[in-house]
């Protein structure tokens, strides 16, 4: 369904068409968030797909990697908020095998993790003509099968066993030979495309390229300018991009066992707390979840100029890390985006009263209503309900059916709608003066 913003009343696929400018002159549960994409460098798993993750995925049988290992802290990062994770491996790499006999067995997935696959052959306890066959990942055992020859065996998800003929004992046939291909720029615009067909809210950039960077962002702003999906993504060190739907963040922060999270890592818990974030919600001062320290301090005067920048920035206050200031990269303001479209919660309250719009409009409109003044009237019926929805979250306030104009547009099937919305901020500033 096509979507974005216009200019001219001059579209020729069916969609919404909505456009969010500041008023000029001017002073001042529907929430369906959570949804992350992650692309990964992994040392094993599926190899350039998208693999749906959350909190009750096991993950071991379905990447082949233990919640423990240090290559998924980003995915375990990202888990501490994300309702779902749009996992991709980014790499490709060799696959790890081993001989023995008339036996050939193979990592299922290349990389340098299969190299800790090791597969044990004993002869069954109660059947000495069968052999139990046990695959372990380094001292986890992930399967076990009772066989009387090579071609009984069955794959499983770290292995394919191939040959034939009689199975020799073995205390642990290790494998080797699994290596990692570094990823580039190219897989990065490879997993864009793949992550363009599915549904999310923000994606994760944990890649420090210039050229990648300005390639994520006219994605981000393909999708929300071009087609209405209001996405926004988060990368390290790009400041310069002084657009709402990018995210920088500035520096990172140590979790528990003194582990590190650099500002490349830290995209993926951003990602994941602003996907998860309702329209009400500011992270302002929002902790991060398990962090113990900041990996860089700055002076207050060092701050203001990061928040002037636009970059998100972890700081420490009563033992506790906090985002400074939940703010994303413009500042080029303008009459139709002023100051406050840097900020991350206002964004998110617009964002929501597109989709919520768009959505009502694709499921109960689009060639169902006839477009004469009944219609209309039913179409501003339910723009209202949805702005007083939000309205009673906290999201909005002053919602008033004078906000709301739908009237014919210049050809039979079109309307123009233009809705006044006063997004709520989150307190941030305090002046006090004390009299004595």
């Amino acid at each position: 369904m096509s979507g974005g913003t216009w200019e001219k009343q001059d579209k020729l696929i069916a969609g919404a068409y909505v456009n969010f400018k500041s008023k000029k002159n001017e002073e001042s549960n529907i929430n369906e968030r959570g949804i992350v994409g992650l692309p990964l460098v992994l040392p094993f798993g599926p190899e350039k797909k998208i693999i749906e993750i959350d909190n009750e995925t096991d993950v071991l049988n379905t990447i082949g990697i233990e919640n423990s290992d240090r290559s998924i802290l980003m995915l375990q990062e990202a888990l501490k908020k994300a309702k779902k994770v749009l996992l991709y491996r980014l790499n490709d790499g060799v696959k790890a095998n081993k001989t023995l006999g008339g036996l050939t067995i193979t990592s299922k997935w290349s990389g340098s993790k299969g190299n800790e696959i090791r597969v044990v052959i004993q002869t069954n306890i109660y059947d000495e003509t069968a052999f139990d066959i046990t695959t372990f990942l380094g001292e986890t055992r992930v399967d076990i099968q009772t066989v009387k020859n090579i071609e009984d065996l069955t794959n499983n998800i770290f292995v394919e066993f191939t040959g034939t003929g009689a199975l020799t004992l073995s205390a642990g046939i290790k494998l080797e030979g699994g290596e990692d291909k570094v990823a580039t720029g190219k897989d990065y615009s490879e997993f864009l495309k793949e992550l363009e067909l599915y549904d999310f809210n923000t994606v994760a950039i944990p890649y420090d390229d210039k050229s990648t960077k300005l390639v994520v962002k006219e994605f981000v702003k393909r999708l929300r300018e071009n087609e209405g999906r209001k996405v926004q993504a988060i990368l390290p060190n790009f400041a310069d991009a002084d657009y709402e739907g990018i995210i920088s963040v500035k520096n990172g922060v140590y979790i528990k066992d003194n582990i590190h999270v650099g500002n490349i890592e830290a995209t993926a818990y951003v990602a994941a707390l602003t996907a998860s974030s309702g329209y009400s919600q500011s992270n302002t001062y929002a902790v991060y979840e398990g962090a113990v320290n900041v990996d860089a301090r700055y002076s207050d005067s060092d701050i203001k100029q990061i928040i002037k920048n636009g970059e998100i920035i972890f700081i420490t206050n009563n033992k506790k890390v906090l985002i400074e200031q939940d703010i994303n990269t413009l500042k080029d303001f303008t009459d139709d985006k002023k100051s406050d479209f840097r900020k991350n919660r206002v964004v998110r309250v617009l964002d929501g009263i597109n989709d919520l719009i768009k959505n009502k409009w694709e499921e109960n409109y689009i060639g169902k209503v006839s477009n004469n003044e009944d219609g209309r009237n039913l179409f501003k019926k339910d723009v209202l309900n949805i702005l007083e929805t939000l309205q009673a979250q906290g999201a909005l306030e002053n919602v008033t059916v004078e906000d709301i104009e739908v009237y014919s547009g210049n050809s039979k099937d079109a309307i123009v709608v233009n809705v006044n919305a006063q997004p709520i901020d989150s307190m941030e500033k305090i002046y006090m003066t004390v009299f004595i």
